[in-house]
């Protein structure tokens, strides 16, 4: 079959719908579009989203043109617990980013495994 990669961002109405996970106190600042990306596996015409984890090597990927300020995470919405979580996810370091660029790009670029 054929692996692929689907991004997809997620529309502002769903956006505005994601809590913080109702704690006292916290906030949840966006500072860049909420994308859905995945892996999938396609077989004989069917799509079936393909479980990654504990690679070698981390993915990389680019979120916005801005640097990443003091403070930023890159974090994703767990689903089951209906909060932001960020197991598994950090903002890219310059060694992580120039492996995929080649050199420092500038942007705010997240790692995971």
């Amino acid at each position: 079959g054929n692996a692929m990669l689907a991004v997809t961002q997620v529309n502002q109405d769903v956006t505005e719908s994601m809590s913080d996970g109702g704690a006292a106190n916290s906030k949840v600042i966006l500072s860049a579009p909420i994308l859905e990306i995945s892996f999938v596996q396609e077989t004989n015409g069917e799509v079936t989203v393909a479980n990654v984890s504990g690679l070698a090597e981390p993915v990389v990927f680019r979120l916005q043109d801005a640097s990443p300020t003091e403070g930023d995470e890159c974090a994703f919405f767990d689903l089951d617990t209906k909060t932001w979580s960020t197991d598994g996810l950090s903002v890219a370091n310059s060694s992580q980013i120039a492996q995929v660029t080649g050199a420092l790009s500038n942007g705010t670029w997240c790692a995971t495994t």
